[in-house]
């Protein structure tokens, strides 16, 4: 089964990565996550850092149009 990680984890991830200079893998060692999965992290992030990581019922803007 995957692993979900909430929204908060995953920003609070990121910007500890922004922020401390510290390697990705270093980061997601101590987190437990898989090196791939934070990489994944970042890119969703950084595609869309006003509204990362739709899903679970939150649907970015212009998707919530659409649905309307």
């Amino acid at each position: 089964m995957k692993k979900q990680y909430s929204v908060e984890f995953k920003i609070e991830a990121i910007k500890r990565l922004e922020k401390s200079g510290e390697s990705l893998n270093k980061i997601a060692t101590e987190l437990g996550v898989r090196p791939t999965t934070m990489h994944g992290l970042v890119k969703k992030y950084r595609e869309s850092p006003d509204t990362p990581f739709p899903g679970s019922g939150r649907l970015k803007p212009e998707d919530e149009k659409l649905r309307r």
